[in-house]
């Protein structure tokens, strides 16, 4: 119950930080962390992450605009392990709230997205194997200015 409440007040606080970015510098660096964006575009597909980092722990917004599916919006709530950013991505999608977790890979100043194969574990997909993730496809979310 204490670890849900504490992921809700920081996805909160994030949203509102989002919200907000006059208001950026009066947020404590405590509660905002360090604040990344991260974008993949190549005209038919999109994906977008704004992740507040603070010590191992990430949370932020995470959108998947693929062209022929289903748009998907929502926030990751995770950690980073070494190189590898691991979080839970609650989403909408169809009306109906669903939970995946996903991987990515850091390298310089780009983010690569992790494709394994996935099974349902307490109501939510996650992977297999973590140690058999693939970083290999062409897929990079590349750094960005977070205030364009």
């Amino acid at each position: 119950m204490i670890k849900h409440l504490l992921r809700l007040s920081c996805i909160c606080i994030l949203f509102a930080y989002c919200n907000n970015p006059s208001e950026k510098e009066t947020l404590p660096v405590a509660v905002a962390g360090e604040v990344h964006c991260y974008m993949y575009n190549d005209s038919s597909n999109i994906i977008s992450l704004r992740a507040s980092f603070l010590k191992d722990s990430v949370s932020g917004a995470l959108n998947y605009d693929i062209y022929q599916k289903d748009k998907n919006s929502g926030t990751i709530a995770g950690i980073m392990k070494g190189d590898m950013l691991v979080a839970d991505y609650t989403f909408i999608s169809e009306g109906k709230t669903s939970v995946r977790q996903v991987a990515f890979k850091k390298s310089g100043s780009t983010l690569v997205g992790g494709v394994g194969e996935m099974e349902e574990k307490d109501g939510k997909m996650v992977f297999k194997d973590m140690s058999k993730l693939d970083f290999s496809h062409p897929v990079v979310l590349a750094e960005v200015d977070c205030n364009k």
